[in-house]
């Protein structure tokens, strides 16, 4: 998957496999619901 199309922090890592687009790796910690940990912060209730 070329980086035009994805950006350069894509959350998956990909490659080409009989001529489709394949995930091989998560390449950011995701949480149960597939948001990246690292761009989300716990927000305490007042």
């Amino acid at each position: 998957m070329p980086a035009f199309a994805t950006g350069h922090d894509a959350v998956y890592s990909y490659k080409r496999r009989n001529g489709q687009a394949v995930v091989t790796d998560a390449s950011w910690a995701l949480d149960k619901r597939g948001f990246a940990t690292k761009l989300w912060a716990e927000v305490c209730e007042r």
